[in-house]
């Protein structure tokens, strides 16, 4: 009897696959997913299903707060109303007068205001996709377009999920395309040496601060890399931030000049900015929501299985020094961390102005995505799919 079951194991450990045959079955899955990578139109067809299925529930959105109170200060100011005066909310005023141009073009119909949403969001997609070129090129230069298309799938994801999106028209959604834009002008500028890209960088920096004033926060990597670049030439020092910061200096007087107007300076400052101020810190000492634990489990599976290419991302920390990719990155992630802790709230649309840095990110480890044949990084990648999945299943 004991020969016999020493016979049986024998036989059923033969039928398990030899390490020879796991290799080849791991080269030929990482064959197909760079052939995946590499094609001409199997790849742009796979990624518009994943938007599709991605953006499913924000299209089917309720009618939330944020969105119908934009909405109906937007419709106000069509018809002659002050922003904090007629009506009020603690936001600074770009995001109702897009609202109003919703009014102007789409009236309450709002299935065109979705179709219209969507639309900025393939236009931010496509803004993303040409700064993971720039970014892959840097840190991938054999495998550049390929680590590109793989950080476009993770940004295509968790871009359009309804938990990030809410409604699709709030602050992040729209503030997305000229955070990008910022990025873009700025590196369009050190390429080609045009004060005009720096004052596209510098006009999208002053959009993203009177959309929400945090959002100045990330735009540290530009600030850090305009005082590297030129702190040794004051005279270059002073032309390059003044051309920088002009946008946001004139779009400041404006605002300041239309509300002194109508008497509405002090509200205006209260409701874009020091409400605000106040708001966070009330989150933080959890008045504003009792239900933290869960926010955080709804970010979670974004989050956790970033943690591997964050770790990977700062092994090579001592490439701060040299170089100038590497150290924008890492600037704008610790941006992107101290604004994650600064609101006070984990509401997950928060947190997608954030995933551009994110998956920037995931294009730095992409190494991972491109060696399938060792079994810690099919763990790691099967640990993101799996983050997505759930991700989606929770919207």
């Amino acid at each position: 009897m004991v020969r016999r079951h020493v016979r049986d194991v024998e036989i059923g450990s033969s039928n398990l696959p030899s390490p020879k045959t796991k290799i080849k079955m791991f080269k030929k899955l990482e064959t197909g997913f760079n052939n995946f990578l590499k094609s001409k139109y199997l790849f742009w067809v796979i990624l518009v299903l994943i938007f599709v299925i991605a953006r499913l529930a924000t299209w089917f959105y309720p009618f939330d707060s944020d969105h119908w109170i934009f909405w109906y200060i937007g419709k106000t100011i069509l018809h002659g109303g002050i922003p904090y005066l007629s009506a009020w909310d603690h936001k600074p005023p770009l995001i109702f007068y897009f609202n109003s141009l919703l009014n102007l073009f789409f009236d309450g119909n709002l299935a065109w205001q979705r179709a219209f949403l969507t639309l900025l969001a393939l236009i931010d997609i496509l803004l993303f996709y040409k700064l993971a070129q720039i970014f892959s090129r840097r840190f991938y230069q054999e495998n550049a377009e390929k680590v590109a298309r793989i950080g476009l799938i993770f940004y295509v994801i968790f871009r359009n999920l309804s938990q990030f999106t809410s409604s699709g028209n709030n602050t992040e959604n729209i503030g997305l395309i000229f955070l990008l834009l910022m990025f873009l002008g700025f590196f369009w500028y050190l390429e080609k040496k045009n004060y005009w890209l720096l004052f596209l960088s510098g006009l999208s920096l002053s959009i993203l601060f009177f959309l929400k004033g945090n959002f100045l926060l990330l735009s540290l990597p530009i600030f850090v890399e305009l005082i590297i670049q030129n702190y040794k030439n004051i005279k270059n020092f002073l032309i390059r931030f003044a051309i920088f910061l002009l946008p946001l200096i004139l779009q400041a007087i404006l605002w300041l000049w239309y509300f002194k107007a109508h008497n509405a300076v002090h509200d205006f400052l209260v409701a874009s900015f020091f409400f605000s101020s106040s708001y966070a810190k009330s989150a933080w000492l959890g008045k504003v929501s009792s239900n933290q634990l869960l926010f955080l489990a709804i970010l979670a599976p974004l989050i956790l299985p970033l943690l591997p290419f964050l770790y990977k991302f700062l092994k090579d920390i001592k490439r701060i020094l040299k170089d100038q990719f590497y150290r924008f990155l890492f600037t704008l992630t610790l941006a992107s961390i101290f604004f994650a802790f600064a609101i006070g709230s984990f509401y997950a649309y928060y947190f997608l102005i954030l995933i551009p840095t994110f998956s920037l990110l995931i294009i730095y480890g992409a190494k991972i995505f491109l060696n399938l044949s060792k079994l810690k990084n099919l763990i790691i990648i099967l640990v993101l799919i799996l983050g997505m999945a759930f991700s989606w299943l929770i919207l």
